[in-house]
């Protein structure tokens, strides 16, 4: 059997879509959610909320039986907190935690706080493959960074992560992909994590950050019915060569070239677009 959720449009809203694990009688969480399927919603919320609100899609499970499904072609605008938070230092527009086999595919992120993708340990063979995230941000210090994809936290995750587009447009913010410290993918160094990288395409000022080296290239993989090509040779940076990992589009966010891929070419609504005149 499975759970669709689908279609629907949700604003103002702290956690639109949370799929969580269920307790038994002594309130002890024991039982994951299985085969969900979070497809083609629209989350959003005013600017004047942005950055003080929840995860937007949430899949969580447990260690012994963790959360399974698909989250796919969703749109999700202005997700997540910009500041640190004892309990969860991190939020974005989607969050999984304790996962199996999840699917994570054609969403398009923006505004998220801070970051647009974030996998919370004990993720077990995720794709994460064709998302589009615009301008994560924060102004909280304390935090010090936007990211576009963010592995964190105790636990240990297998990630293949290719064919998503992680781009920084916006100059309303201090922390931002583009600014010193943003960063497009991160993998923590937690020993057991592993992730397989087919080719992003990024402006940001960090393509990846893995400072322990577990992140690997692939000449082809195949994962849950993804196929990713070769990451292609070391590039320099110039948009369109390609280094080990990612495409670096290095144009400044004013750029023609950023506009042109990222125009308002999807439906639903100009602020799924990085285009110019669809930044606010």
């Amino acid at each position: 059997m499975r759970v669709t959720i689908s279609g629907n449009v949700v604003t103002n809203t702290f956690n639109p879509v949370a799929v969580g694990a269920s307790a038994d009688n002594t309130g002890t969480y024991v039982w994951g959610p299985k085969n969900i399927a979070v497809v083609g919603n629209v989350l959003t919320t005013p600017t004047s909320a942005e950055g003080s609100l929840g995860t937007g899609i949430i899949f969580q499970g447990v260690v012994t039986d963790p959360a399974t499904g698909t989250i796919v072609g969703n749109m999700v605008r202005g997700q997540g907190a910009q500041s640190v938070a004892a309990s969860m230092p991190y939020s974005g527009c989607i969050g999984v935690y304790k996962t199996a086999g999840v699917t994570i595919s054609g969403n398009t992120l923006k505004n998220c706080a801070p970051v647009g993708i974030l996998t919370v340990g004990d993720n077990a063979a995720t794709t994460i493959s064709g998302n589009t995230i615009i301008d994560p941000w924060t102004d909280d210090a304390g935090v010090g960074e936007a990211d576009g994809i963010k592995e964190y936290g105790a636990g240990t995750d297998s990630l293949l992560i290719g064919d998503n587009r992680i781009v920084a447009v916006s100059t309303s913010h201090t922390y931002r992909l583009n600014t010193a410290t943003g960063k497009a993918i991160v993998i923590a160094n937690t020993a057991g994590n592993t992730a397989q990288l087919g080719v992003n395409m990024t402006n940001a000022t960090t393509a990846l950050s893995d400072p322990s080296g577990l992140a690997t290239g692939i000449s082809a993989a195949t994962l849950n019915g993804a196929t990713f090509a070769s990451p292609g040779n070391i590039g320099t940076g110039t948009p369109g060569t390609v280094n080990s990992t990612m495409y670096n589009m290095a144009q400044a966010a004013s750029s023609t070239y950023v506009a042109e891929q990222y125009g308002n070419t999807q439906p639903g609504g100009c602020w799924q677009s990085a285009c110019k005149s669809c930044r606010e």
